[in-house]
């Protein structure tokens, strides 16, 4: 190897040893993770207490979950909450929850940390639903469910059970159904765009 050949391979190994001293360890580094938006920030308060600052996500206010109703037919128990005017969740008293064991299967049972959406309640738009308490009657068939929007919107909802024909044996499937009447009511002085409304189900 000449003169050149040992200059080049010189440099190189030079190159090499300032790279992974100076400049190496600075390029693997971790990039941190952004912070959350939902992260909860503190300050620090002269007197020395943190402040915690409430963040985008964290409701303002916990509403009550107000009562629920229970209604009933010869095949399953239907759980209406009086919180979005709407069934909760359904037992069906046919069904186990896992064969050989007696808790009954339970439909709609709430799976989220906000526990979901009741089967008839009134979508506002986009992923918005009404969070009115109704005032809850229970008759002879069902439940009667009546609330008020803020915007003078009057809703009123009844629920009812349906018992199986017995002439039709088990293959009746009206112990597992309930009916479901709306009727919605304008009780301000301003037009209400129904279209901006849905029936969550």
């Amino acid at each position: 190897m000449d003169r050149t050949g040992w200059i080049g391979v010189s440099t190189c190994v030079v190159l090499m040893v300032l790279w992974t001293t100076l400049w190496a360890p600075k390029a693997m580094q971790p990039i941190p993770a952004p912070a959350s938006p939902d992260a909860v920030q503190s300050e620090a308060e002269p007197g020395g207490a943190a402040k915690v600052a409430p963040t985008a996500g964290t409701p303002t206010k916990v509403e009550e979950p107000g009562p629920t109703v229970e209604i009933a037919s010869k095949r399953a128990i239907f759980t209406v909450a009086a919180r979005g005017g709407g069934i909760e969740q359904a037992a069906l008293q046919d069904f186990a929850q896992t064969m050989g064991e007696e808790q009954k299967l339970v439909l709609n049972r709430p799976n989220r940390a906000d526990k979901g959406h009741p089967l008839g309640a009134l979508g506002t738009g986009g992923d918005q639903f009404e969070d009115t308490l109704y005032t809850t009657e229970k008759t002879a068939a069902g439940v009667l469910l009546t609330g008020m929007h803020s915007n003078g919107l009057k809703v009123v909802k009844r629920f009812a059970t349906l018992d199986p024909d017995p002439s039709k044996g088990d293959k009746d499937p009206s112990g597992n159904v309930v009916s479901f009447q709306l009727k919605l009511e304008n009780t301000g002085k301003d037009a209400i765009p129904l279209a901006n409304y849905s029936v969550y189900g």
